[in-house]
């Protein structure tokens, strides 16, 4: 009878809190944002915001991720993305609990955080971060001067100087520049980004970095 009553006690502390585990770095920021970081046990690598994040059991990446990892961990709720779909059924037909989020577009990013804000019943944070985000938009319709915005993708991992020659690190990238106008929405810098890259990819532009 004891050691039932020691199981049932273990068992409430363990569970009379959410044990969130996410899928993305942006899912883990926006938890954070809610403030549920402390019922966050484990995510993804490159979860390096906000710091706390980065003291968590990583459970793999966006290419792989461990699912006996997961089920280790005894999570109530795995946080994905729409992209994740296929991995993500595999979890919940091991009977784990499942949220989807869509973050594609700020539109998609704020029904997000409603969503999740309704689900971990963290409605009034949820507000206050997305009024926050409806304050950075309205600055960046206010603002006058143009951005230009570099996208560079590289399978390299570093861009330090090599240390032995001291001489610029030099690679081959795709990139191009999405100029934002007034008026621009992040889906139409998007698309800009788009048509930027592709031309770049095309031509084949090689790009010199120093450090």
């Amino acid at each position: 009878m004891r050691k039932l009553l020691l199981f049932l006690i273990i068992s409430f502390e363990i569970f009379a809190n959410e044990r969130i585990i996410s899928l993305s770095p942006a899912i883990t920021e926006i938890l954070f944002g809610l403030n549920r970081g402390k019922d966050v046990i484990a995510v993804t690598k490159f979860s390096n915001y906000p710091k706390e994040a980065q003291k968590l059991p990583i459970i793999g990446n966006y290419v792989s991720i461990d699912i006996e990892k997961i089920l280790a961990l005894i999570p109530t709720v795995v946080v994905a993305q729409q992209f994740q779909k296929s991995f993500a059924q595999k979890l919940q037909k091991l009977g784990v609990k499942v949220l989807f989020v869509k973050l594609n577009t700020i539109a998609n990013i704020e029904e997000s955080i409603i969503s999740l804000g309704k689900h971990l019943k963290s409605e009034k944070e949820a507000k206050e971060l997305i009024d926050s985000i409806e304050r950075a938009k309205k600055r960046a319709k206010h603002s006058k001067k143009k951005k230009r915005v570099l996208i560079v993708f590289t399978l390299k991992e570093s861009l330090k100087n090599d240390k032995n020659t001291q001489t610029p690190a030099t690679f081959t990238f795709s990139c191009g520049v999405a100029e934002y106008q007034e008026g621009d929405t992040l889906d139409d810098l998007l698309q800009k980004a788009d048509k930027a890259l592709y031309s770049a990819k095309e031509t084949r532009d090689r790009v010199i970095l120093s450090t």
